[in-house]
């Protein structure tokens, strides 16, 4: 009998305690929204609101509607599972789970990754099938519904924790117990997902963020990735020396520029403080952030950055490192980019094989190191349908075999990711999954994406202010506007001082 069969039962006889939701909330309209493009991808216009956290993928006018679950059909189906627990002469593992549909919320329904792990589970469970529908919206809305989805996906962060702490996402501690979670996924990690100690989703894979450079070029100057802020700085000015633009920052993608801020606080300030600046408990006029944005104004003071930068962002920071296009990707060029895997995953192979990335450099010894990392993976509403199904996938999923799946196969629009165990077969790796697997394991703290963790509400209004700074470095202008837009999300209820 298969072992996920086993965590299914156990999760499903435990969580049958607990899958009713603990209010009914009346319909209504949260009407304070805000529209705002997203530089990255011309289809990404979204209108948001805080429920928007942790599905950037995604957008759409929420609406608030939690109704009540029954538990009857899910004791049904587990006295119809223990009928088929003991030994049995059927054959194959096949009879045990029920036969059913799994309904699933997915970011991309066309997935490789997705599509190979139902072919996998498929291979033990033939009778359970899937209905997969693509996203549209925030979790709330799927979380709201009636008739609940049994599957969706969900990145860590923000709604994440919200819908975890409003009683709405299926507590997976056990499953994580019984298939090796907490024992083979780094510490930096579990701590970005876990609440009060418990986990609400089942992690399957990472994305990461570094400095990207051309390999060819710095091989020409026999260069070699820096690991220090004064080696960076250095390599910067043999490059401009050579008659090369350094690095490649860009106003139009404020994803991509927000990342200079956080490695920049995270690095000269450490992770505590960072989580209490966007959390509202430390301010954007505290001194520190100073010394944050003079930091970085100096990479443009110095000429490091490329000169025409207000279009420039996403995947496009990445077409100025590459060499081998015979011009195709225009004739700005650098050697450097601070990017994620998101717009590092949409390059073609070939460009893509140009390319290198180290971790981005310390900058004060004595600060913890922090990596900025977006987990995603799978969670199990509270009300669904074929909670014993859902549990099952889940424990298929969190396999270390399984894990390689999407290492190795797309995720959505062409990105594959880093595993989340550490225990997976390293040699089926891409070296830069090894590399960034082993920083992970190094590193004190995860952070995640600002897009993942704050309200987007905070982000939209932001993101304007982050791109001027990326134009004209205006540090004042910086700070006055930041420390105003906090203090209005305070006074809104979307961050918190306490």
């Amino acid at each position: 009998m298969p072992a996920a069969f086993f965590v299914a039962l156990r999760l499903a006889a435990r969580a049958a305690l607990c899958l009713v939701p603990t209010k009914d909330v009346g319909p209504g309209v949260d009407s304070s929204v805000y529209v705002f493009f997203v530089g990255r991808d011309p289809c990404r216009n979204f209108v948001v609101d805080d429920s928007m956290a942790g599905w950037s993928k995604y957008g759409g006018i929420m609406q608030r509607r939690i109704v009540g679950a029954h538990l009857r059909a899910l004791l049904l189906v587990l006295m119809l599972l223990t009928t088929h627990c003991g030994p049995t002469d059927e054959g194959p593992d096949r009879a045990e789970l029920a036969p059913s549909t799994v309904t699933w919320v997915t970011w991309e329904v066309s997935s490789q990754a997705e599509q190979q792990l139902i072919r996998q589970f498929q291979e033990t469970y033939p009778q359970i099938t899937f209905d997969r529908q693509s996203a549209n919206g925030g979790i709330d809305r799927y979380l709201e519904q009636t008739l609940r989805p049994d599957l969706i996906n969900i990145d860590a962060g923000r709604s994440l924790r919200e819908a975890a702490q409003r009683g709405e996402l299926a507590d997976l501690t056990e499953l994580w117990r019984e298939s090796g979670l907490l024992e083979s996924i780094p510490a930096s990690l579990q701590q970005v997902s876990a609440i009060d100690g418990k986990q609400f989703y089942v992690p399957v894979a990472f994305g990461w963020a570094g400095i990207y450079y051309n390999k060819a070029v710095f091989a020409q100057y026999n260069l070699t990735p820096p690991t220090t802020w004064e080696e960076f700085l250095a390599l910067c000015d043999t490059l401009l020396i050579q008659g090369e633009t350094p690095l490649a920052i860009g106003g139009e993608d404020s994803f991509s520029a927000f990342l200079w801020f956080q490695y920049l606080t995270l690095r000269l300030h450490g992770s505590t403080f960072y989580r209490d600046l966007m959390s509202g408990r430390e301010r954007f006029d505290d001194p520190r952030i100073y010394t944050v944005l003079e930091t970085w104004r100096a990479l443009f003071t110095q000429g490091y950055v490329i000169p025409d930068r207000r279009m420039v962002g996403g995947m496009q920071l990445l077409t100025t490192l590459v060499r081998n296009d015979k011009g195709m990707l225009g004739s700005q060029k650098a050697v450097m980019a601070l990017a994620d895997t998101y717009n590092v995953g949409g390059l073609p192979a070939p460009f893509l094989a140009e390319l290198g990335f180290f971790r981005f450099p310390i900058i004060e010894q004595s600060v913890p190191v922090a990596e900025i990392l977006s987990p995603f993976g799978y969670a199990v509403p509270v009300g669904a349908s074929h909670v014993p199904a859902a549990l099952a996938f889940l424990s298929h999923a969190s396999a270390p075999e399984t894990q390689l799946v999407f290492t190795q196969h797309s995720m959505f629009q062409g990105i594959k990711y880093a595993p989340v165990r550490v225990d997976v077969a390293a040699e089926q790796l891409a070296e830069e999954q090894r590399v960034t697997l082993a920083f992970v394991q190094e590193t004190a703290e995860a952070v995640l994406p600002v897009w993942a963790d704050v309200s987007w509400r905070f982000f939209g209004l932001t993101e304007y202010e982050i791109g001027q700074f990326v134009e004209q470095q205006d540090i004042d202008r910086f700070i006055q506007k930041f420390t105003e837009l906090q203090q209005q999300m305070i006074e809104q209820g979307l961050l918190s001082e306490e």
